[in-house]
């Protein structure tokens, strides 16, 4: 018996005493701890413990001290056992529940260590990044060393070229100010060209003038025959319808112009207008007037201005008259060219 209440108070002191050093343990989680080294101290105890009270511990004393005592405990003591028995159960249960916390925390512990883990692999990771960031961020600073030299040439250039271009407006500007000296002269010359040119045309004038007037010999048409009869309408000053010809085409075969008209006959007093064309391009080309009264028989050479008309022309002519059905007959003295 006393064995046995030995055994029991050693194997109490060491679980109570592992008990009190897992209290002050930094191996287990604080906040899941500290509740249950509470309820460890209520129920086991410590070694502080006296002997008394209703701690494990608190039994254990006592029951050792009663067992010291011997038979003087007496029927006390068995009773006392027998309740310790009952109490030593109770423990188990707890013991067993205990253990099974223990489990859980080591569970709990386990799966806290392998989050630990995990967030160092992740910090490795994260580490691993940095790493790359800050690499990337020294390649940057040295590429942005390079665009600011860069930049400083490209400045430099800059600056030449906006003297180039100072020095290049300002010889825009003097020849800016020769061309406008320039235009002056131009247009004091374009006034000389002008007064030339108009000299110049005027003296073509005369030239062509002269040319129209220069020509062969004079002519006759009809020659050695009479000349062409026309009669003039029933209305006063009326054109006739009928055009007679009075050279006829093919007749004159090089250049020429018309200047006289021979009236040859006129048969009554009148007032009349002769009209030459040139039937070829249907063109007027020339018109004199004649007439004849008691002083004057009509019968005179005109002079008539032509252009000069291209060879082989067929020349016609009519006749307009102050008097209605007025005959008139003609021929025409000419020049080749």
């Amino acid at each position: 018996m006393k064995k046995f209440l030995f055994i029991i108070l050693i194997m109490s002191l060491v679980f109570t005493t592992g008990l009190h050093a897992s209290r002050n343990s930094d191996d287990i989680v604080t906040a899941t701890n500290s509740a249950f080294n509470n309820y460890i101290q209520d129920v086991i105890g410590n070694k502080d413990d006296k002997n008394y009270g209703g701690s494990l511990m608190s039994i254990s004393k006592y029951i050792a001290t009663n067992a010291a005592a011997g038979s003087a405990v007496g029927d006390d003591t068995l009773l006392q056992v027998t309740t310790n028995k009952a109490e030593i159960r109770v423990v188990d249960s707890i013991v067993d529940i205990i253990s099974n916390v223990v489990i859980t925390n080591k569970a709990v512990l386990q799966s806290v260590a392998l989050e630990v883990a995990t967030n160092k692999t992740e910090i490795r990771v994260i580490d691993s990044i940095v790493d790359i960031i800050s690499n990337i961020v020294i390649t940057n600073k040295e590429e942005i060393r390079v665009i600011d030299s860069i930049v400083d040439v490209i400045s430099n250039v800059v600056i030449s070229n906006k003297t180039l271009i100072r020095a290049i407006d300002t010889v825009v500007d003097s020849v800016a100010l020769e061309v406008a000296t320039n235009k002056a002269e131009i247009r004091i010359i374009d006034g000389t060209v002008n007064i030339i040119s108009n000299i110049v045309a005027s003296n073509q004038v005369k030239i062509a003038d002269i040319e129209e007037h220069f020509h062969g010999q004079s002519r006759v048409y009809p020659t050695a025959a009479a000349g062409s009869n026309q009669k003039s309408p029933g209305t006063a000053w009326a054109a006739t319808n009928v055009t007679n010809t009075l050279i006829p085409a093919s007749t004159i075969t090089e250049e020429f112009d018309v200047y006289f008209l021979s009236i040859e006959n006129i048969s009554g007093n009148s007032v009349c207008e002769i009209v030459l064309i040139n039937m070829t391009t249907h063109i007027e080309i020339g018109r004199c007037r004649i007439t004849k009264n008691a002083t004057q028989d009509g019968v005179m050479n005109v002079p008539i201005k032509t252009q000069i008309q291209e060879a082989n022309s067929e020349i016609g002519w009519l006749v307009l008259s102050d008097t209605a059905n007025i005959e008139v007959r003609l021929s025409v003295f000419y020049a080749t060219h």
